[in-house]
């Protein structure tokens, strides 16, 4: 993923990668986040979050500035942890373990709530309510599911 997002940054910025290096961190972070590498974006996000910190020693707007990038780069690490769930998830459902699919769809839509993404996180609550509801699954599972399906309708 990531030599392709750099790939994609040579591209479009046409004056080659050199011109990209010396562009600003925070634009590096908002390209990536464009492209959806969400680890390249969180990184540049840190990145620029320790050069404001460490350039503004007598000021809070540093301090203020640094804090938000933080808040940035989790937002990408949430987006690539959903990432690698998702593909749990998928892995799971082609072994037939369903019930460990589901768990991982539920926390997928849990991720997708906090992030405010209300479409993803009902897709994914009803993902894992249908897994948890297969003929299979035991009384927990249907309970799990139950909740599952009040968060859909909430």
């Amino acid at each position: 993923m990531h030599l392709k997002a750099n790939k994609q940054a040579e591209k479009s910025l046409g004056g080659g990668w050199r011109f990209f290096q010396q562009k600003s961190k925070l634009q590096k972070a908002s390209y990536y986040e464009e492209v959806k590498s969400w680890a390249n974006a969180g990184a540049a996000y840190i990145k620029y979050a320790h050069c404001r910190k460490s350039k503004t020693t007598t000021s809070t707007d540093g301090d203020y500035e640094a804090a938000l990038r933080y808040v940035d780069a989790a937002q990408c690490y949430k987006k690539e942890a959903i990432a690698c769930l998702e593909q749990a998830a998928t892995s799971f459902c082609e072994m037939g373990l369903n019930g460990s699919a589901a768990l991982h769809y539920q926390e997928i839509a849990e991720m997708y709530e906090s992030l405010l993404d209300f479409e993803k996180a009902e897709e994914f609550f009803g993902r894992a309510a249908e897994l948890f509801t297969e003929p299979m699954s035991r009384d927990r599972s249907k309970r799990r599911a139950a909740g599952c399906a009040n968060r859909i309708t909430e």
